[in-house]
């Protein structure tokens, strides 16, 4: 019985010990350069994407530059929120760039011809 009580002792310590030598074996440190400069650490996101307030929907604009509602769950369209290729001022089309939705989701800002400055 203390046999067998050994031998699952080395087990978890060679277990351990498996684990936690990839960490030890880490030599390079983190620094300012390497968040800031490099943005070694920045985040991926996906463009186009934007969570609802609801926390069931996304919205995102397709190759149509149509701006659809897609549930979360399943990834199915829910509805098609408007098509900015309609969308014309002064009899030309309006080359939507980015939207953003106000506080309840009623009204859109768009984002269209920006020019650097």
């Amino acid at each position: 019985m203390k046999y067998l009580q050994m031998i699952r002792n080395i087990q978890a310590v060679l277990f351990l010990l498996c684990i936690s030598l990839p960490a030890l074996a880490q030599k390079k440190s983190i620094t300012l350069e390497d968040i800031w400069v490099k943005n070694t650490f920045r985040q991926e996101f996906v463009s186009g994407f934007r969570s609802m307030k609801d926390g069931l929907h996304y919205t995102e604009m397709n190759s149509n530059n149509t701006l659809l509602k897609v549930r979360f769950s399943d990834a199915q369209i829910v509805d098609s929120i408007v098509s900015f290729k309609d969308l014309k001022w002064e009899n030309a089309e309006i080359k939507v760039e980015d939207y953003q939705f106000n506080h309840d989701e009623t009204k859109m800002l768009l984002f269209a011809e920006s020019e650097p400055i």
